[in-house]
């Protein structure tokens, strides 16, 4: 049986017209439905924070002597964080679309290296972390399990992860309820705003070196790219949710039309329906399908 065909914003446009009594849109027509799709979007957020399909993990890196990191630009509300660690840390020689080769002075075996995680902390392609699935000792090439975003090169500062240390979390409303020690060590708890899908994390203690930070969360749909060909996690939620999306810009087209409250009515019920799928932070199928890659 052949996997159906991706939805794109466009082919859902296309499906809406052809409900409407329009099955060959012009090229404007389907641009002025875009409306449309950027309104079921809103809804979706609208309804609710914690969609299933809109958990992501990012990585980031502290700075000496800046008790706070930025938070991602699509962010809305922070699950967890963590704090990671390690004693090798060095200038990567090279690296390549699945690999990166690791200063010669270090000093690592087979053992002690795979499977561990490598964060790139500074230069080309920070802001990464990837787990190491074989090692050369003589080469120094660390195989990666999955292809960088950015590929490092030899301005790319890497740190080997020992440890990885989860951080206590407290919610403020304002910048008058984060305590700070000034002190310079490793940071224990982060500081964030409730719901802000913009903004830094705050950290009670001033990093005394360069740590690499994991932010789980979930972003903001409004945010999302929404090529598809670039980001894969759009082009996933336009598949688990194409009928709702087919059915919202099928409602924004009914605009002063008699049609509208009823098939409002069915659009509203999809919405209700996902979201008693997937507006659960501990849904099952988070981890079985939609939980992004945690690059």
């Amino acid at each position: 049986m052949a996997i159906p065909t991706q939805p794109t914003e466009t082919t859902i446009i296309q499906k809406a017209y052809r409900l409407y009594g329009l099955p060959n849109p012009s090229a404007s027509a389907i641009t002025d439905a875009l409306d449309g799709i950027a309104m079921v979007r809103n809804d979706l957020m609208d309804e609710g924070r914690e969609w299933a399909f809109l958990r992501k993990t990012e990585y980031t890196d502290t700075t000496i002597n800046q008790s706070h990191v930025q938070a991602p630009t699509d962010y809305i509300k922070l699950i967890s964080a963590a704090i990671l660690d390690g004693t090798r840390r060095n200038t990567a020689q090279t690296g390549a679309s699945s690999s990166i080769t690791l200063a010669a002075a270090d000093n690592g075996g087979e053992a002690d290296t795979e499977g561990k995680q490598i964060a790139i902390t500074g230069g080309t392609g920070d802001g990464q972390a990837r787990q190491i699935i074989d090692f050369n000792t003589s080469t120094k090439v660390a195989t990666i399990d999955q292809a960088w975003t950015t590929t490092p090169d030899s301005t790319s500062v890497y740190l080997v992860v020992d440890d990885s240390r989860q951080l206590n979390t407290k919610q403020v409303w304002n910048y008058t309820e984060i305590q700070q020690t000034h002190l310079k060590d490793e940071p224990t708890r982060v500081y964030h705003f409730a719901d802000n899908a913009e903004g830094d994390f705050y950290f009670d203690y001033t990093p005394d070196k360069i740590y690499g930070v994991r932010i789980d969360y979930y972003s903001d749909l409004r945010k999302e790219d929404t090529d598809t060909s670039a980001n894969p996690r759009y082009a996933r939620i336009l598949r688990l949710l194409e009928q709702l999306f087919v059915q919202g810009v099928f409602v924004w087209l009914l605009q002063n039309d008699s049609r509208q409250p009823l098939e409002l009515q069915k659009y509203s019920s999809l919405i209700s329906r996902q979201a008693s799928q997937f507006l659960y932070a501990n849904n099952a199928f988070l981890s079985a399908e939609l939980a992004e890659d945690v690059y």
